[in-house]
């Protein structure tokens, strides 16, 4: 099945509205910096939301757009303006949520999905309501979104002109991109950051032009594949060709990256091309020759191709390093259908 190829090697990356990327570290010698580094950037990304919290209450959005007019005036050459406009932008495409509290004495339970609260009155000890988030408004409809999400990334491309190198907005941008389905305007964006992480990764800068949490190019290539990982999820054929065009742009700029290997041979194997699928694999699997995933993938092409000697090693292999649950069960598949094919006399 092709879902192996699909859920297995991708690894979607998480992001807060569009500024903040604070992944997990897998180096333990540089684990108490980059510790310091997430803190930061962790910090950085609260002072954004308190400052769009502060600017948006009480106020219409025509004096939210006065108010940051004024403060571009004040200060020009900060990006920090055009920062919090795109993340109020950003805010309004999303179903306002408020506490709703229920007393129990209504007999009126509460309708919203998700964690319930119990308030307890502490001189009986018995339930006297529940505390609930849940909508307080309509959810905004798609033309809403649309224009809203072009309105943030219209802030953050101006944000980009004063702060060329703050990695965090070209990222974050590209994230307001993809998630609009401007995809010519996305690849643009990638390819800036791609080149800028591969050619002078050192004068790269985040948020509050601090250093970057991780290495520029740990940052940017974690970024191209979230949205590979998208363009696979969507189960179309277009979905498929994005994610081998980006997955080659990254490779153009990265071309020993592991992950985006993986991802082009895996957007072959979904177009059937299992000679060029495996290829890609092979090449991934001689830079990470304990990838579980990247082999099992590797050992679903050869037998596909009617390789079986190829193919068995290389599912055998998944299971002596026992280092990846789902790897393990795909290459369990792979062996068992080989044996279905050529069964033993």
């Amino acid at each position: 099945m092709f879902t192996k190829f699909r859920t297995a090697t991708l690894i979607a990356l998480a992001y807060s509205l569009v500024l903040t990327c604070i992944p997990g570290i897998n180096s333990a010698a540089s684990e108490q910096n980059s510790t310091d580094a997430q803190a930061e950037a962790a910090a950085a990304l609260q002072r954004v939301r308190d400052k769009v919290d502060e600017i948006a209450r009480n106020r219409s959005e025509e004096q939210v757009v006065t108010e940051i007019a004024a403060w571009k005036q004040r200060d020009p050459w900060s990006p920090e303006p055009y920062i919090v406009a795109a993340n109020y932008y950003l805010r309004k495409t999303l179903e306002p949520t408020g506490i709703n509290i229920y007393s129990t004495e209504s007999g009126t339970p509460p309708t919203e999905p998700g964690e319930q609260f119990s308030i307890v009155d502490p001189k009986s000890g018995k339930e006297v309501g529940v505390l609930t988030e849940g909508p307080t408004g309509p959810k905004p409809d798609v033309q809403t979104i649309r224009k809203y999400r072009s309105a943030a990334a219209d802030e953050l491309d101006r944000a980009l002109k004063v702060a060329p190198d703050r990695l965090d907005i070209m990222l974050g941008r590209a994230l307001v991109l993809n998630d609009a389905h401007v995809w010519q305007s996305l690849r643009e964006q990638m390819e800036l950051a791609l080149k800028r992480a591969s050619r002078d990764p050192q004068n790269l800068l985040w948020l509050e032009n601090k250093p970057t949490p991780r290495p520029a190019a740990e940052e940017v290539l974690d970024s191209i594949h979230s949205k590979i990982v998208d363009a696979f999820d969507e189960r179309t054929a277009a979905g498929d060709r994005r994610a081998k065009e980006l997955a080659a742009l990254g490779l153009k700029y990265f071309p020993n990256a592991v992950k985006l290997l993986s991802d082009l041979a895996t957007a072959h194997a979904f177009a059937k091309d299992w000679r060029t699928a495996a290829r890609y694999y092979e090449r991934a699997a001689a830079l990470a020759p304990e990838d579980s995933i990247v082999l099992g993938n590797l050992a679903r092409a050869y037998m596909e191709l009617g390789n079986r000697q190829k193919a068995e090693l290389s599912a055998k292999k998944v299971i002596e390093l026992n280092n990846d649950p789902r790897a393990i069960e795909q290459a369990r598949e792979v062996l068992q259908r080989l044996s279905e094919k050529h069964p033993k006399a």
